[in-house]
C-alpha cells in the first residue's frame, strides 16, 4: 500500500537497496527522549504518517526548547 502511493511519482527509481535502519537512539545516544521522537515521526517513510510543520511546532520536544 505505501509503495504504491510514491509509484504515483513515475520518474522516481524505486529500486532501493535493502539495508537494515541505524536506529536514531542509537546514532544520538546523548539525545532527549522527546527529540528522539520528533525525528522519528519527521522521517516516516508514509506522507500521511510524518509529521507537518504544525504537528512538529506542536510536539513536546520544541515545546521544550521554547521554555530554555
Amino acid at each position: 500500500k505505501l509503495l504504491s502511493k510514491f509509484k504515483q511519482s513515475a520518474h522516481l527509481d524505486f529500486n532501493f537497496p535493502q539495508t537494515e535502519g541505524a536506529y536514531l537512539k542509537r546514532l544520538l545516544k546523548n539525545a532527549l527522549t522527546e527529540l528522539i521522537d520528533l525525528l522519528t515521526h519527521m522521517l516516516r517513510y508514509d506522507p500521511d504518517e510524518r509529521y507537518n510543520a504544525h504537528q512538529c511546532l506542536k510536539h513536546p520536544y520544541l515545546q521544550l526548547i521554547e521554555r530554555s
